[in-house]
């Protein structure tokens, strides 16, 4: 049951190695989503970025896999330590990590960049953005400028919370 980390890291890596990459990145997907695990899944997931390079799937994986936007964070920082890099200076990601986190980071909306801004992180949201050059779309396009450039992204959005925690039917008084 008590496991050294380093030990428990060599484990996933050995059973990562004894199976199908895609049915890892199968496996990798069923305990994100219903198993609700990350750290697993950030380290299965950066094992497999060498053994999925070239496959048809390995993108789509890389944005399924994305639950969260630190997640990305996560996942590279994995990376970097399993390849003895620097998590500030990664060159040579693979394609289809570089392809799906892109597609992840164009689907997030101007909350959740604000949100997950991961300043206090070693791979930040601006770095996401500087490695993986996400094509905005109308709704994002002005949060990743802003980002870049330092700025509040607070007037990009609104918060529906209080709205919310107003319309809710004991909150309404009856006259």
């Amino acid at each position: 049951y008590y496991e050294k980390e380093k030990d428990k890291v060599e484990r996933i890596k050995n059973l990562m190695d004894q199976v199908d990459p895609y049915f890892g990145a199968q496996t990798a997907l069923y305990v994100r989503k219903e198993g609700k695990l990350r750290s697993v899944t950030h380290l299965m997931a950066s094992v497999l970025a060498s053994k999925a390079s070239g496959k048809e799937w390995a993108s789509r994986f890389y944005n399924k896999i994305i639950m969260r936007p630190d997640d990305m964070s996560e996942i590279l920082g994995c990376y970097a330590a399993l390849n003895d890099k620097n998590p500030k200076k990664l060159r040579g990601i693979s394609s289809a990590i570089k392809k799906g986190f892109k597609t992840a980071l164009e689907g997030l909306d101007p909350y959740r960049i604000d949100k997950y801004k991961m300043d206090s992180r070693v791979i930040t949201m601006v770095d996401l953005v500087n490695l993986f050059h996400p094509k905005g779309n109308q709704a994002n396009k002005t949060a990743f400028q802003y980002l870049i450039e330092g700025r509040s992204l607070s007037g990009l959005y609104e918060s529906k919370i209080l709205e919310k925690e107003c319309l809710k039917p004991d909150r309404i008084r009856k006259t």
